[in-house]
């Protein structure tokens, strides 16, 4: 599914339904994205692991976003299915996750395969350091 900007696939494994981003994620792009997340959340039966390793942007709209589509998805999961985790965002990315918040409220992991696996060990707490 493309947007203007940011383009989205999802898939399904075993374990969990992953939903691809790719381009920019920010307050022109959040309102596509929302219609395809409320149809993966109306039918969520496994954690959804966000791919956020294609993004060229994101900014606290985009974050924000993510952080409301968690609350959603731990309601609708019941407990049960894990809700939402966050995997592999890059280093501007994971600054606007810990800016905002995001990166202490919602479980995000270095990789997809990571947060497919769920270990609570191999969470992000703060952003990579650079250089």
């Amino acid at each position: 599914m493309g947007q203007a900007g940011l383009s989205v696939r999802s898939y399904q494994t075993l374990h969990v339904v992953v939903l691809e981003l790719h381009g920019r994620l920010t307050a022109a792009t959040v309102p596509n994205l929302e219609p395809h997340l409320a149809e993966l959340l109306a039918q969520l039966d496994r954690p959804l692991v966000v791919d956020l390793a294609g993004l060229d942007e994101c900014d606290s709209a985009g974050a924000s976003m993510l952080a409301a589509t968690a609350q959603v998805a731990a309601t609708v999961a019941g407990g049960h299915s894990g809700g939402l985790r966050l995997a592999a965002p890059n280093p501007h990315t994971c600054t606007v996750l810990h800016g905002t918040g995001v990166l202490h409220t919602v479980a995000t992991y270095t990789t997809v395969d990571r947060a497919a696996l769920g270990d609570p060990h191999d969470r992000l707490s703060t952003p990579p350091r650079s250089g």
